[in-house]
């Protein structure tokens, strides 16, 4: 039965409530029937056992059309997200198949340079390290400060391997370890760098590919082996926009094995990758543990205890560039070497009041430790 609860300022009569009733049914039903029915139920509903009446206008019908909406919407949510993550998922295989293919490209077609008979091994109490770092490749610079081109990249790196002879003279250092620190090409991760630039990012990393497996030939006729270390810069990341390039994502691997595939038949150089940490190159020379960062993601006052967190052993050298200037600290007992650019002072430093000279690192490494370290300038 239908029952109606009666309000007090409500001026329907049993009698009304009777004929709506027997109206809706076809019954035919009394006042008084209405009026003792509701005093049967009327405690349950101030209880709140039995639910209120609802009006036709509000039926469930209302709470089915916002259950529907809810779940449409849900679905729409859904096949968007679904739709974004198989876009990412195809960019990062693109990306991945990309880098494959130039790596199987540079293994497959680069012609490897004739070797020649590496030198005598002779007995000596050190080796050298030689850090190679910020060459910037394919900006062209012309201003009061500096000058730099392809053509003067090539005559620094020459002066460079001069100074490194007469180093290796001085001191008989048997084998060397080369680290590339990193920034080897210009790239394009600022705006103002495509108007500096004079070579694209293609013809940045084939030129310095070209002149760094020189320089590495150069160093395998001085040194009883050659060791080579390389660790990506920020420069030479694929995208400019940080957050968009994955982990790895770095064109100064392209220049290392290019080097690797190139100079193949030199039996005496040696290339390593990093196999713990790619943003880390992890050596040891002559007992002495070495770090080598780019330097982006560390500071100096920090970066000895990052590195000894993160891999649980506490080093004795760290190599780092970035900052374009050569600097030593120590840090406990770890010495914490900085070296310099080759590029030397760009439009970038002009505008912070900003002039460095382009500056490399060499270090004579003993048992012992650290024994000479040598800030070789290349004006």
């Amino acid at each position: 039965m239908i029952l109606r609860q009666r309000d007090p300022d409500d001026d329907t009569e049993w009698s009304d409530v009777a004929d709506w009733y027997n109206k809706q049914t076809g019954q035919d039903v009394t006042r008084c029937t209405v009026r003792k029915g509701y005093f049967l139920l009327a405690p349950f509903l101030e209880a709140g056992m039995v639910n209120p009446y609802k009006n036709e206008g509000t039926s469930e019908s209302d709470d089915l059309r916002a259950q529907r909406l809810e779940l449409e919407k849900e679905r729409i949510r859904l096949r968007d997200e679904r739709n974004e993550n198989s876009r990412i998922i195809r960019e990062l295989a693109r990306k991945d198949a990309t880098i494959d293919i130039v790596k199987n490209v540079i293994s497959e077609t680069v012609e490897p340079h004739d070797g020649f008979a590496q030198p005598p091994r002779v007995p000596s109490d050190t080796d050298m390290i030689v850090h190679l770092t910020d060459i910037h490749a394919g900006i062209q610079i012309d201003n009061f400060a500096n000058q730099y081109d392809s053509r003067i990249m090539n005559q620094r790196l020459q002066a460079y391997l001069s100074r490194i002879a007469e180093i290796q003279k001085r001191h008989k250092s048997e084998s060397c370890y080369l680290l590339l620190g990193g920034d080897l090409i210009s790239g394009i991760i600022h705006s103002n760098l495509r108007l500096e630039n004079n070579l694209n990012v293609i013809e940045q990393v084939k030129a310095v590919s070209l002149s760094i497996c020189e320089f590495i030939k150069t160093l395998s006729s001085m040194f009883s082996d050659v060791n080579v270390y390389s660790v990506p810069g920020n420069h030479s990341r694929c995208l400019p926009n940080k957050e968009d390039n994955l982990k790895g994502e770095n064109l100064d691997v392209l220049v290392f094995f290019y080097a690797q595939a190139a100079l193949q038949q030199y039996e005496n150089v040696y290339f390593f990758e990093n196999d713990v940490e790619e943003s880390v190159a992890i050596f040891r020379v002559r007992s002495n543990l070495v770090y080598g960062v780019h330097g982006d993601k560390d500071t100096i006052s920090s970066v000895v205890q990052r590195l000894t967190m993160f891999f649980g052993e506490k080093p004795d050298i760290v190599l780092a560039g970035h900052r374009h200037t050569n600097g030593l600290t120590t840090v406990f007992d770890t010495k914490v070497v900085e070296s310099g650019c080759l590029v030397g002072a760009d439009n970038y430093c002009m505008d912070k009041r900003l002039r460095n000279k382009p500056e490399q690192m060499v270090l004579v490494v003993s048992e012992d430790g650290l024994e000479c370290l040598y800030d070789v300038k290349l004006n």
